[in-house]
């Protein structure tokens, strides 16, 4: 991986009732060169020891990060080379309340300095303890402020660092995230329309 190349990470969630739910980010190498092996283990890294380990504080038990899948993109958004994928076994959600139906989802999302290209996330999982009279409770927004942070925020492992941010195939480039985000205390709903598009 070269500087410049754009990853795209598909992390894969189970939910109550055995349905399924993805987040997909993506990231560009800011300087260097590491070979796809290392890349593989940054961004693994990024999943397993960073969004999922953060995600699982404010999981219901219901929920479960069981994997993710790494591939280099062309701007085009076609597939140019496959990293590797992981499964995962500890990142169960930690809270013991049940879950919200499976498409209710936190929401968050992180402007770029382009107008209208944002990235977008809803995140499974939420448990039913976190949400009074139709609100995140302040706990929730707490957590979700460490997680928003962390999705906008460049990812280093070592000497490699990553830029966050939206791969806008309409400009065929890269677009930063301009380090911000914004959460919403509403709870959101979200449906998967097309197979193996994520949320």
């Amino acid at each position: 991986m070269v500087t410049g190349e754009i990853a795209r990470i598909t992390v894969r969630y189970t939910q109550l009732g055995g349905s399924e739910a993805q987040n997909v980010f993506y990231t560009q190498l800011l300087s260097g060169t590491v070979t796809d092996a290392q890349a593989l283990i940054d961004l693994d890294n990024w999943v397993n020891a960073g969004w999922l380990d953060e995600w699982e504080d404010e999981a219901s038990e219901d929920a479960e990060g069981i994997g993710a899948d790494f591939v280099i993109v062309n701007t085009d958004g076609t597939v140019d080379r496959s990293l590797g994928s992981s499964s995962y076994t500890s990142h169960v959600g930690t809270l013991t309340q049940d879950e919200e139906p499976p498409a209710t989802s936190y929401f968050m999302y992180a402007p770029t300095a382009v107008p209208k290209i944002r990235g977008r996330k809803f995140v499974p999982g939420v448990p039913e303890g976190r949400v009074v009279d139709g609100l995140l409770t302040s706990g929730a927004l707490s957590a979700l402020i460490v997680l928003a942070d962390y999705y906008v925020n460049t990812y280093v492992n070592g000497s490699n660092s990553y830029g966050m941010g939206v791969l806008s195939t309409v400009l065929q480039e890269f677009v930063p995230f301009i380090d911000s985000y914004v959460i919403s205390d509403v709870p959101a709903y979200q449906r998967r329309r097309k197979p193996g598009v994520g949320i």
